[in-house]
């Protein structure tokens, strides 16, 4: 049987008038609509969690340093530690371009030991 865990982001509703489900059959999609909420809400943003999120939009315009990349990276590992502890943080790759910026998350589901790749780019659009 299908558990649901979390409605499905944003809110989309049915027919019925219920809201669209992810379900524990499909962990990843959870965990990459997790991964998603932690690095686009901004610190602060969030109610009564006021040191969730990561924020990488303000990274969007900053000044492509070694010394910028290393500061997202350690702000994004350290909220996968703290919000996500339920995967293994295997590999974080950032890339920036003109107004643009891309993060590959690659990591492994505790529970399962699956392994999969979670990709987010951020551009002036935003």
């Amino acid at each position: 049987m299908k558990n649901k865990i979390t409605p499905r982001v944003p809110l989309i509703s049915t027919a019925e008038g219920l809201y669209e489900y992810l379900y524990s059959d499909d962990l990843e999609s959870v965990i990459n609509q997790n991964l998603t909420m932690i690095l686009l809400t901004r610190r602060g943003e969030r109610t009564m969690m006021l040191d969730f999120g990561a924020g990488v939009q303000d990274f969007l315009f900053e000044i492509s340093t070694g010394q910028t990349i290393s500061n997202l990276r350690s702000i994004i590992t350290n909220q996968i530690r703290q919000f996500a502890s339920y995967i293994t943080l295997m590999d974080l790759k950032i890339d920036t371009g003109d107004a643009s910026l891309s993060i590959k998350i690659t990591y492994s589901i505790d529970a399962t030991g699956v392994v999969a790749t979670f990709e987010q780019t951020l551009d002036n659009m935003i």
